[in-house]
C-alpha cells in the first residue's frame, strides 16, 4: 500500500505507475480501488463491464477475484464505484475493520502461489534496460479473464483516510510512505510512521514500512526548500530514505489520458526512476540502466549521509 494521511502527495498515480511497471516486466499484479474518485479504475476505460465492483466486495461479499478484470496484460484492477462511501460506512456500522483482510485471505485460498520468479528471464541479469518493460492491451478475452495467481496486489486509498482505508492498511505487508517536499515538517512525518506502527502493536502479524518517498521534487532557481527538505528526509530517516521520484509531465498526462507513464514517454526521467524503484522494492539485486543522475539531489543526500540523525 502507498500510504500517507496527507492528500495530493501522489498516492493514487504511485499506485498505478508501481503496479503497471511490475506488470510491464511479466509479473501477474492486481489494484484494490479503494477511492471513489476511481482513477485507477479508468485504466480499464473504453470498457465499462464490471460484474461487481469494491463496495459489492465489502457490502455484498463478492469474491475478490470475481470483480477483476484483466486491463492491461499481467495487470488486473477490482473496480471502485460512486457508492464506495458505503462500503466505509458498512466497516464502520460493523467496526469489521479485518473485512479487507478476510477478502484477502479468501483471495489466498482460491489463487495457487506464483511460481518462482526465476520464470522471468530478466530476474537474475545484472542490468535492466527499459526495453525490458512491456506493458500490452488486453483482448476482451484476455479483459474477462481472471488472473491464474498474483505476485503483488496493491491497495489504492482516497485522499482522506477513512474506514476502508484502515481496514486496507490492517490488510497490508508492506506500506510506502509518499512525501512532498514543500509541505510537511520531519515531526509530522515521524508522527505519521509511528501511527501506522502503532496500529498493529496488538496484532500478531505486523506491518512493514519499506521507505519513505520524496516525490514531485521540482527544481527552480533560488528555491532551496525541496533540497533542505529532502535533506532532512534523509538525515533523520536513513533507513528508510528511498531516492527521490522527480516531477515530470509524464505523470499527470498519463493519467490524463487514464494510461501510464510507460505508455506516455518511456524515457522521461521519472518513468525511468519510477522503474528503478519498483525493482528495488522486489528486490532485485541488479541496476537499472539509463536512469539520469540527479546531481543536486545527490549532493543533499550525501550531506545528510554525514549527518545522519535517526528520528
Amino acid at each position: 500500500m502507498v500510504n500517507n494521511r496527507k492528500g495530493g502527495v501522489g498516492k493514487t498515480s504511485l499506485t498505478e505507475q508501481l503496479a503497471a511497471i511490475l506488470a510491464a516486466l511479466g509479473f501477474n499484479v492486481a489494484v484494490v480501488d479503494g477511492d471513489d474518485q476511481a482513477n485507477a479504475t479508468a485504466l480499464a476505460l473504453p470498457r465499462r463491464d464490471f460484474p461487481a465492483t469494491l463496495t459489492d466486495v465489502i457490502v455484498k461479499g463478492a469474491p475478490l477475484i470475481a470483480a477483476m478484470r484483466q486491463v492491461r496484460r499481467h495487470l488486473w484492477i477490482v473496480p471502485a464505484d460512486e457508492e464506495l462511501k458505503q462500503a466505509a460506512s458498512w466497516i464502520d456500522s460493523k467496526q469489521d475493520f479485518d473485512i479487507v483482510s478476510d477478502r484477502i485471505a479468501d483471495l489466498r485460498e482460491a489463487l495457487p502461489p506464483p511460481p518462482p520468479r526465476d520464470r522471468l528471464l530478466w530476474w537474475y541479469k545484472p542490468t535492466i534496460n527499459i526495453g525490458a518493460f512491456q506493458l500490452e492491451e488486453t483482448t476482451d478475452e484476455e479483459f474477462v479473464t481472471p488472473p491464474p495467481y498474483l505476485d503483488f496486489l496493491f491497495f489504492d486509498s482516497p485522499p482522506q483516510e477513512n474506514d476502508l482505508t484502515i481496514s486496507m492498511i490492517y490488510a497490508s505487508d508492506k506500506i510506502l510512505v509518499p512525501v512532498e517536499m514543500d509541505a510537511f515538517s520531519i515531526d509530522g512525518l515521524a508522527r505519521l510512521l509511528n501511527s501506522i506502527i502503532k496500529r498493529f502493536r496488538h496484532r500478531e502479524r505486523k506491518v512493514q514500512i519499506v521507505g519513505i518517498l520524496p516525490n514531485k521534487i521540482l527544481h527552480k532557481p533560488g528555491n532551496q526548500v525541496p533540497m533542505d527538505f529532502l535533506e532532512s528526509v534523509w538525515k533523520h530517516f536513513p533507513l528508510l530514505a528511498r531516492r527521490p521520484i522527480h516531477h515530470d509531465d509524464a505523470i499527470p498526462i498519463s493519467q490524463a489520458y487514464h494510461k501510464v507513464a510507460l505508455e506516455i514517454n518511456r524515457d522521461s526521467r521519472a518513468t525511468r526512476e519510477l522503474c528503478a524503484l519498483a525493482l528495488e522494492l522486489i528486490g532485485y539485486e541488479g541496476d537499472m540502466a539509463g536512469v539520469p543522475i540527479c546531481d543536486i539531489c545527490d549532493a543533499a543526500v550525501e550531506r545528510a549521509q554525514k549527518a545522519a540523525k535517526p528520528v
